[in-house]
């Protein structure tokens, strides 16, 4: 008889078991990745906000203003419907 590996009250062979501990060893990395790829987004996001804080508005562009002449002209048009 060969060896047995008790699992959760399961037995394995030792194929087996190698298989089940690269599975659960894939997971593991996989939820390790992703608990890093959040805390990277949530830092990128931080510092992001805090250049934006810093810097304060951007100045208004030239398609700034037409866009508000625009909105200008379509509320003088249709004065009974607000947008």
């Amino acid at each position: 008889m060969g060896k047995h590996y008790m699992r959760s009250g399961a037995r394995y062979s030792p194929q087996r078991r190698s298989e089940t501990d690269r599975i659960e060893a894939a997971e593991a990395r996989l939820l390790f990745w992703r608990v890093a790829d959040h805390l990277d987004y949530l830092l990128t996001v931080a510092r992001l906000r805090t250049l934006d804080a810093l810097a304060g508005p951007l100045p208004e562009t030239p398609a700034d203003r037409k866009w508000k002449r625009d909105r200008e002209k379509i509320r003088r048009a249709f004065p009974e419907i607000e947008p």
